[in-house]
């Protein structure tokens, strides 16, 4: 988790106003980075065609890396269920790193 930031005590507006925002900006990322950071790293056999690959992450995941393949392209496909399943559309068999988030 992303450490929170302190602010300190200003007698300055302006300074006071850029902590602030700053301040802001950091809590946002913050309560965010919990999705950015817990991610799983799978390495996977693809058959061509469409592959159901369990992500394992306990939610539904907000965007997968993949690795280049050993043969042919990827794209990824609509999964059935976000929460569950990455959905990789191989044009050949193959071999690949995905990093899910």
């Amino acid at each position: 988790m992303i450490p929170a930031i302190r602010k300190v005590r200003a007698t300055h507006d302006d300074l006071s106003q850029v902590q602030d925002n700053v301040h802001a900006a950091w809590e946002s990322m913050r309560q965010k980075s919990g999705d950015l950071l817990d991610n799983n790293k799978l390495r996977v056999t693809l058959k061509a065609g469409s592959n159901l690959i369990a992500h394992g992450l306990a939610r539904a995941y907000t965007f997968a890396f993949f690795t280049l393949p050993s043969s042919g392209a990827l794209t990824e496909g609509a999964s059935p269920d976000r929460t569950q399943y990455v959905n990789v559309i191989a044009t050949a068999p193959c071999t690949v790193g995905i990093l899910v988030f």
